[in-house]
Order: structure tokens, then C-alpha cells, then sequence
């Protein structure tokens, strides 16, 4: 079994960016998908809802959004927090992740290379 893995994106008023955000989400690169959202006014939640992600309510404030995912992420290994506005590149997931679970699996990691046992 692989490391598992969850994103974490924490939210306030992203109605308009969290869906394209989940669907770019490479879902072979994570696990679970958890929206820690601030108390949004918006359709944020539905929204993230409707696109597959696990709400939590975290209460206001980034610092406790991302405290409030990685707490529901009970089963993870490895956390990735990315912004729901869009700006980060969920392209990025996989080459951030893979030398973590490598060295995770006992692996070593060089770089960009291959993991090697």
C-alpha cells in the first residue's frame, strides 16, 4: 500500500475558483481532498462539495483553516496545503510528494531521480 496522501486547501469566499481548482487536481497524486473552509458567505462549500472534496469548518482565520485540515486528515502521511484561489499549480503535487513517500517506502532519493531501494 502507498503513502497516503491529502491536500489541504484552505478557504474564505473562493466560490468562484474552488471547483476549477479541485478539477485540476491531479487525483492519482492524492488521497483525500479536504476543504478547511473560514466561514465563507459564498457558495464555496456547495461548490467544493459538488466537485468532491471533504468539508471541514474550521472557523475564521488561514492559520486555524490549515490546522483544522491537517487535524481531519487523520489517515494521511503527507499533507500538501494549496491556496483555493487558484494560484498555486496542482501540477506541482506529484514532484513535491514523491521523494517524501520514497523515503517513506525506505527508498533513496536523489534529486529528480527514480527512488532506488
Amino acid at each position: 500500500m502507498g503513502t497516503r496522501t491529502a491536500l489541504i486547501i484552505p478557504t474564505l469566499n473562493e466560490a468562484d475558483s474552488i471547483a476549477a481548482v479541485i478539477a485540476e487536481v491531479p487525483h492519482a497524486s492524492v488521497d483525500e481532498i479536504i476543504v478547511a473552509d473560514g466561514g465563507s458567505s459564498d457558495a464555496t462549500c456547495a461548490r467544493a462539495a459538488q466537485a468532491g472534496a471533504r468539508l471541514v469548518t474550521a472557523g475564521r482565520g488561514y492559520g486555524r483553516a490549515c490546522l483544522a485540515g491537517a487535524i481531519a486528515a487523520v489517515d494521511a502521511e503527507i499533507l500538501v496545503f494549496m491556496d483555493g484561489d487558484g494560484a498555486d499549480d496542482p501540477a506541482m503535487i506529484a514532484a513535491m510528494t514523491q521523494p517524501i513517500a520514497c523515503v517513506r517506502s525506505g527508498g533513496r532519493c536523489c534529486c529528480n531521480s527514480v527512488c532506488a531501494k
